[in-house]
């Protein structure tokens, strides 16, 4: 199996959410907000910020790393904003947002490098320590995943306990925080099974990734 392959199989479980989120949303059902707030939010400057956010990371990693570094941290930080709109949209059947839901969608880039820049780092150190005789990219990426799994584990666990000390506040302050714990989780599904298979792709289409 491709490198490209891997990637988009790696990706089908987020491809179903996003297919969910989308198909409630052309339908008209989704997403449902908390009495007037949907008329406060203008999702066109949403979908600018979410530009923008990409942007940033893929200028972080770039100017930081390598420009394979730069595309793999832009992809990723675009499938988890996506999946948290997504996920948030088919919560919001049941627990409906509210104003501000377009404000917390934006922390999910923060669970992005909180989970998946340490995936990254790893395989660059693992690739410049090991010689391609030694260990392959797939190896390097597989075992970045591995070595970097009880801090990622760690970091969601804390995350989830602020998120749920806040939602502690009642049934509306929970649904207000759901955006949060969607990026969470998207941001975790991507760290356990994307992040690699990206930086595999990218290190593939635009060169290895350099250590500084």
């Amino acid at each position: 199996m491709n490198k490209t392959n891997s990637a988009l199989k790696s990706a089908i479980p987020s491809l179903v959410v996003l297919a969910a989120g989308l198909v409630a949303v052309l339908a008209g059902i989704a997403p449902k907000f908390q009495s007037s707030a949907a008329d406060m939010i203008n999702f066109s400057q949403l979908y600018v910020s979410v530009a923008i956010t990409v942007f940033i990371a893929f200028c972080f990693g770039a100017v930081r790393y390598s420009l394979s570094v730069g595309l793999s941290l832009a992809l990723i930080s675009l499938h988890d904003l996506l999946l948290t709109l997504a996920l948030t949209a088919l919560v919001s059947l049941a627990l409906p947002q509210a104003a501000i839901m377009p404000v917390l969608v934006m922390f999910a880039p923060v669970f992005t490098f909180a989970l998946s820049l340490p995936v990254i780092r790893a395989a660059r150190d693992l690739r410049a320590a090991n010689s391609a005789r030694d260990m392959s990219d797939e190896q390097v990426a597989e075992e970045a995943v591995k070595s970097t799994r009880s801090l990622r584990m760690g970091s969601a666990l804390l995350a989830l306990l602020f998120i749920a000390a806040g939602a502690a506040g009642g049934l509306k302050l929970t649904a207000t925080l759901m955006p949060l714990l969607a990026g969470l989780a998207a941001a975790l599904l991507s760290s356990c099974v994307l992040t690699g298979k990206v930086w595999l792709l990218a290190g593939a289409r635009f060169g290895k990734n350099r250590k500084k």
